[in-house]
C-alpha cells in the first residue's frame, strides 16, 4: 500500500510539472497615443485647413508576446505583427490593417518597453450595398517610433478622396490630406501578464497518466485480494 501511495504521489507531481512546463504564458502589450495636433492640410494639392476642424485624432494597437521571447537578463528586440488597431470613430467605420503591418519592439528584463518603431497602413472597408453611394476611399498611415535615431513621435497621416452628391450620384471633388503628429513616451504602453493556459496535448498526457495510475491501483488491489472499494451495505 505504501508503494502504491508513493507511485500515485510521484505521478501527480510529474503531471503537475508537465502541465506547468507546457503551459502557454504571454504578455499583452497595449499602446495608446495622446491626441495628436494638426500640422497641415491639402486639398487638390493646395495648402488649406482640411482636417483642422476635426477632433484631434488618437490611435492605439495591441498584441501578445510569448514569455519565451523575453529575456530575464538583457533587453529583447523582436518583430511583432499588430493584432488590433483602433482610431477615433470619426475616421473609420471598419478598419483593414495592411497585411504584415507592424514593427520592432525592445523590452527590458523587467517587462518595460525601451524602444519601438511601428509603421502601419489602415484602409476603410465599405459594405458594397450600392456602387453609387459606397464611395469610400480613405487611408491612414500610422507611425509610432521611440528610441535612438527615431523621431520619438506619433504621426497620423490621413489621405482621403472627397465626394459631393449632385442629386443623382456622388462625384469626386478631389484628393485631400491632413497630417497630425505629437511626441510620445514609454508611458504610452501598458503591459499585462496573461495567466498560463495548459496546452491541450499536455492535459491529454496528464489525464492518460492518471488513468494508468488508477488502473495500476485497481490491479494491485485485486492481486492483494482486497476489494477495489467498500462493498455496498446489504438492504
Amino acid at each position: 500500500m505504501t508503494s502504491l501511495h508513493h507511485i500515485t504521489t510521484a505521478g501527480l507531481l510529474l503531471g503537475a510539472i508537465l502541465v506547468t512546463v507546457h503551459a502557454r504564458a504571454s504578455m499583452l502589450f497595449e499602446y495608446a497615443s495622446d491626441p495628436l495636433a494638426w500640422q497641415w492640410g491639402l486639398f487638390n494639392n493646395e495648402p488649406g485647413d482640411y482636417g483642422q476642424q476635426s477632433p484631434s485624432p488618437v490611435f492605439g494597437f495591441s498584441f501578445t508576446v510569448p514569455d519565451s521571447w523575453l529575456s530575464s537578463s538583457s533587453p529583447s528586440t523582436f518583430t511583432v505583427p499588430v493584432e488590433n488597431v483602433t482610431t477615433g470613430e470619426q475616421y473609420f467605420q471598419t478598419i483593414d490593417v495592411n497585411p504584415g503591418a507592424g514593427g520592432t519592439l525592445t523590452v527590458n528584463p523587467d517587462g518595460s518597453v525601451a524602444s519601438w518603431n511601428f509603421s502601419m497602413l489602415l484602409t476603410e472597408l465599405p459594405v458594397p450595398r450600392d456602387p453609387i453611394y459606397d464611395v469610400f476611399d480613405r487611408r491612414i498611415y500610422l507611425t509610432s517610433a521611440y528610441g535612438s535615431g527615431t523621431c520619438n513621435c506619433d504621426v497620423f497621416h490621413l489621405k482621403n478622396t472627397l465626394f459631393t452628391y449632385n442629386g443623382e450620384f456622388f462625384e469626386p471633388l478631389g484628393p485631400a490630406e491632413a497630417l497630425y503628429s505629437g511626441a510620445n513616451a514609454p508611458a504610452a504602453w501598458t503591459t499585462t501578464p496573461i495567466s498560463a493556459v495548459p496546452e491541450p496535448g499536455a492535459v491529454a498526457m496528464l489525464l492518460s497518466g492518471l488513468s494508468l495510475l488508477a488502473a495500476y491501483g485497481w490491479r494491485r488491489r485485486a492481486q492483494d485480494g482486497r476489494p477495489a472499494a467498500d462493498p455496498l451495505p446489504a438492504i
